[in-house]
Order: C-alpha cells, then structure tokens, then sequence
C-alpha cells in the first residue's frame, strides 16, 4: 500500500513543472515587454550614434539574462516532467533528460551562463566600476566550483563505467 503511494506521489512533481513553465512564461513575456521599453527609448540616443551604441549594447546584454533565465526554468520544466512523468517527449536530442544528473548538469551549465552574462553586463555599467573587482571575483569563484563539480561528477561516472 505505501509503496503504491509513494509511486503515485511522483506526480506531485507536475507542481514544480507547472511553476517552472509559468516562471519560464512570465520571464520571456517581461523581457519582450522590457525589449519593447528599450525601442522607445532609442528615440532619445536617435541624433548621436555613439550614445546609441553604447545604450544599445549595455541595454541589450542586460536583457540577455532574462531570457537567459526563463530558458532555465523551461529546461528544468522539461527535465522535471521527463524525470518523473513520461520520458517520451519530442524534443531536441540536447534538452532531453534521463536521469537526475542531466538535470543537474544542464541546471549548473544555465546557471554558468547567466552568470557570466551578469557579469558582463556589470561591467559595461559605469556606475558598476566601484564593485566590479569583487563582483568578478566572486561570480569567478562560484563559476569556477561550479566547473569543477561538473568535471569530477563526469570524471567519476566516466572511471565508474568501466
């Protein structure tokens, strides 16, 4: 009887599914809407091109990230819904998900990721200059664990297959 709970339970994972997907839904709607706040601003940088590349490259790499993140969430969306309900779904060879270690693996890559592009967007900020040392620092250090975690975690199941 327990046993048969706990095998129905795995469906209780559709909630995390269904709050990662809406998560990815309202970030892609909120970048478009911010993309669309950044057209109206470029009529203001329309008379000096310089100005305007400069705002567009800091505007847009900032926005990135956004993106970026609702991607994250739709990919642990998917790599939650094939984990615990059906792992049939017609997807892209690199978003499929198999076990909880391809999860975890395409998790802490998105996380990399957006913290890079964080960070570049940090640094095209003027005002950022005075926190940018230890910013870089510090996203480099959790980069950097990060990076080696995957390493080991691959080298491992790599040596354990043998």
């Amino acid at each position: 009887m327990l046993g048969r709970i706990l095998a129905l339970g795995r469906y209780t994972a559709v909630l995390a599914v269904i709050g990662s997907f809406i998560g990815s839904i309202i970030l892609y709607l909120y970048g478009v809407y911010d993309l669309i706040l950044i057209v109206q601003d470029i009529s203001t940088y329309w008379r000096d091109p310089d100005a305007l590349q400069k705002f567009l490259i800091t505007d847009m790499i900032g926005r990135i990230d956004i993106f970026l993140l609702g991607t994250v969430l739709y990919i642990i969306a998917v790599g939650l819904y094939e984990l615990f309900i059906k792992d049939d779904l017609p997807l892209p060879a690199w978003i499929q998900i198999h076990d909880l270690d391809d999860l975890k693996e395409k998790l802490i890559t998105g996380v990399i990721v957006v913290l890079a592009v964080y960070f570049l967007s940090q640094a095209l900020k003027p005002e950022a200059q005075e926190y940018l040392l230890d910013q870089g620092l510090a996203i480099g250090v959790i980069i950097a664990a990060l990076t080696f975690y995957l390493r080991v975690k691959g080298g491992h199941e790599k040596s354990g297959s043998k």
